[in-house]
């Protein structure tokens, strides 16, 4: 992901917690979802993450989300991140990969 706030040091990146916070309310909901899925994305526990999953990946250079099948890891995530650099004006790509035997 590109731009977007202040440079994080190396260091300091290493220096955070593995555990991620439960999620905060942050308008996100009502302000900026809607749509004939909303209240489908809604019940994704991604969901819920939006704001916690974005700040991470502006943070670090590399993110795995893991979750359970359904919760919205393929469909949500790559669509808070489109969302987000829509918003901001910033380019992306976005490559989801997946294990398959």
């Amino acid at each position: 992901r590109g731009g977007g706030g202040g440079e994080i040091s190396r260091s300091e990146r290493h220096r955070r917690p593995a555990f991620i916070p439960p999620p905060i309310a942050t308008g996100y909901e009502e302000d900026r979802l809607g749509g004939p899925l909303a209240d489908q994305r809604r019940a994704l526990p991604a969901f819920h993450y939006r704001d916690i999953i974005l700040g991470a990946i502006r943070r670090n250079d590399v993110v795995v989300i893991e979750g359970e099948t359904g919760c919205g890891k393929t469909t949500q995530v790559p669509q808070f991140v489109l969302d987000d650099c829509s918003q901001n004006g910033d380019p992306c790509s976005v490559v989801c990969t997946q294990p398959r035997s």
